[in-house]
């Protein structure tokens, strides 16, 4: 059965790709025994954020931001247009990525993972009738 661990509240630091790279080994070894298969392509790498792409990872682990990176108090006084040309610069540059728009391709990909059907005794039940038999 294929499963995705979402690292909610995930801090900056884990969004490095040292970090990234630590938390899928970890993943596998912790999973090596398990009947859930945490082995994919579902990650950030596979997202096709800058920063990720040569991550190599073959986990599915996606960390989801605590909260959007924010401009410095400072760098307010800034006209619009700067400001806005920095914030993609920044973007591009840093490990975080929005929330909304991993949310968004998790939702995605998700629903493309091939559905395994449970097995229970004999008999081999579909997620939904486990639902119900519950």
């Amino acid at each position: 059965m294929i499963a995705v661990v979402v690292h909610q509240r995930a801090k900056a630091e884990d969004f490095e790709p040292e970090a990234l790279r630590y938390r899928g080994e970890l993943l596998k070894k912790l999973f090596a025994d398990s009947k859930l298969n945490v082995e994919g392509p579902m990650n950030l790498a596979s997202m096709g954020h800058g920063v990720h792409k040569g991550v190599k990872m073959d986990v599915n682990y996606v960390p989801l931001a605590d909260m959007k990176p924010r401009a410095k108090p400072d760098m307010l006084a800034l006209n619009s247009m700067m400001l806005s040309q920095l914030a993609e610069g920044f973007q591009m540059r840093s490990p975080i990525i929005d929330y909304e728009f991993v949310l968004r391709t998790l939702r995605i990909n998700v629903q493309r993972l091939p559905k395994d059907g449970f097995t229970v005794g004999e008999s081999n039940i579909t997620e939904k009738r486990w639902f119900v038999l519950e």
